[in-house]
């Protein structure tokens, strides 16, 4: 028993720093396209206060901005000025990687806990950085434990979940996904209270669980009183309440239900995308096919409720890559007892599987196995190993160009790319501009900027007398968009939806050959005044 103590107080931590130190040098030379955009916000929120109307933009500058990061804004603009981007980025990181220990069973086989933190941080480790969503996965993590234990266990820290719920609000608005969790899982106690249902013994155990009656068999769940239900209720009402202690109230759902209805964002802004549009990606569909095959073959040994709930966030990766976090932190206590499950079913039948096979099975066996184990290092080499070299912030950025834009007439709207509009808000914020990663879902009174935005940037017949409407003077673009010009905006989502018609009809998105903006401008005799490997700008 020393001995494993001994073994999970170095293990456990060597792996904890291995985790962070990959992710921090694959990422480092990446950045948040809304990096700068959080800096400069948290800056003059110090300085005036929470945010209530746009400061940003000229296209939409009286727009009722709910600033639902203000505090998380205000945090990385003061780490930030102390110790720059490299300790906050181990911060993210480490929040992530502690999510995993928060939801896991640590008590449980050192080498299963160990698998699944390395596991699930691998197929996490492409969606990190500094993001905010991660302290949203931080808290769900918090949660989906304190969740489990109160019904399991009937803890009492899940009353203190409604204090939670006041940072986590001022932190980032995926606390809504927390109150939706409660909610399941409030639904799913009332369900199991209600449905018809035979009383089964575990025999091992020597317990007395619940097994559905009608229409599906030998589903496994644990049937709680009353009074706990209704404390669960009563914490899922308090800890709504408590979302309200925020700068906004309750307008900041307009901000959270704003952004869920918004069908334009899931195929326009690729963490939106259905999760396997962005291409393939090895360690996110081993996750899943690892989790759904124990899955469909151990499911009576888990508890309904993490089922209902997996499945539940299953749905959510599979239509928007940005929920395959919580997809994952959410499967970590499923997957643990599936895998425990797995170990002793291995257990028992591992010694007399290898001694009724023959030399020549037993050699295909290693051979397989190597093939498996050449399969994932080459997985982990194909997606880390080219990240470890990347440039500087010049790579994505038009770091170089700052000089000049400062040069240019404030007064001369510019029409920017999406992704810099944070950047140069940080960089340059005495100048108005066109988009940032705020405005995606933001419309009033038939203005859509970023509906706009699109219109102008892939050309669309009458995008000239949308440039005339802003009345825009200058744009700087991607260098991209004049070298390589069919890679000038992410075109996955198309070809995806050009395979399926009805997806086609569905959301009537274009299929028609993208026009380039930069030879367009040029066209109309717009000049080329500053031009760099990353960026260019023209002018009318």
């Amino acid at each position: 028993m020393e001995k494993i103590q001994i073994s999970r107080f170095f293990l456990l931590p060597a792996v904890f720093i291995l985790m962070i130190s990959l992710g921090f040098f694959g990422l480092r030379s990446s950045t948040d396209p809304d990096f700068g955009l959080h800096l400069k916000t948290g800056e003059l929120i110090l300085e005036k206060g929470a945010p209530y109307k746009d400061w940003y933009s000229y296209t939409m500058p009286d727009f009722p901005w709910i600033d639902h990061e203000w505090l998380a804004d205000v945090l990385i603009y003061k780490i930030h000025s102390i110790s720059g981007a490299d300790l906050l980025l181990l911060i993210f990181l480490s929040i992530h990687a502690l999510s995993f220990f928060v939801v896991g069973n640590r008590s449980q086989k050192l080498w299963i806990f160990t698998i699944i933190f390395i596991f699930g941080y691998l197929a996490t480790v492409n969606f990190l950085g500094i993001r905010l969503q991660i302290i949203t996965v931080f808290f769900v993590a918090v949660l989906w434990k304190t969740i489990n234990d109160f019904l399991s266990r009937s803890s009492r820290s899940a009353y203190f979940l409604p204090l939670m719920f006041i940072l986590w609000t001022n932190l980032h608005a995926g606390f809504f996904a927390g109150l939706v969790i409660l909610f399941i899982e409030l639904l799913a106690e009332i369900f199991k209270k209600i449905y018809p249902h035979t009383i089964t013994r575990d025999k091992k155990a020597g317990t007395s669980h619940r097994s559905f009656g009608v229409g599906v068999n030998n589903l496994y769940f644990e049937e709680q009183p009353w009074k706990k239900i209704s404390a669960l209720f009563f914490i899922l009402l308090f800890s709504f309440l408590a979302t309200i202690i925020n700068p906004y109230g309750l307008m900041i759902y307009e901000e959270v239900f704003r952004t869920i209805g918004d069908n334009f964002l899931r195929f326009n802004i690729v963490e939106w995308f259905p999760l396997f549009s962005l291409g393939f990606h090895m360690f996110i569909s081993l996750y899943i096919a690892v989790f759904a095959v124990l899955l469909a073959v151990f499911y009576r040994k888990v508890e309904f409720n993490q089922i209902i709930v997996s499945l539940f966030f299953f749905s959510l990766a599979m239509a928007s890559a940005r929920h395959f976090l919580l997809f994952v932190i959410i499967t970590i206590p499923v997957l643990s007892e599936i895998l425990n499950e797995t170990a002793l079913y291995i257990k028992s039948n591992l010694p007399k599987t290898l001694k009724s096979l023959n030399f020549s099975q037993k050699r295909e066996l290693v051979l397989e196995l190597a093939l498996v184990f050449i399969f994932l290092t080459y997985g982990f080499f194909h997606n880390f190993l080219p990240d470890f070299f990347g440039d500087s912030w010049a790579d994505d950025y038009p770091e170089k160009a700052i000089p000049f834009l400062k040069t240019l007439p404030q007064e001369d709207n510019l029409f920017n790319e999406y992704r810099w509009g944070g950047y140069l808000i940080w960089k340059i914020p005495e100048r108005k501009y066109f988009i940032d990663g705020r405005m995606p879902s933001w419309r009033q009174n038939g203005q859509f900027a970023f509906g706009d935005y699109l219109k102008i940037y892939d050309a669309e017949e009458g995008f000239e007398k949308i440039m005339e409407k802003y009345d825009i003077k200058m744009a700087a673009l991607s260098r991209t968009i004049k070298d390589n010009p069919m890679e000038n905006r992410n075109n996955k989502i198309k070809n995806f939806i050009k395979k399926y018609r009805l997806l086609n009809y569905v959301f009537r998105n274009s299929m028609d050959e993208e026009k380039n903006l930069y030879k367009e401008l040029t066209n109309l005799g717009w000049q080329t005044i500053y031009e760099d490997d990353t960026a260019i700008i023209l002018k009318k």
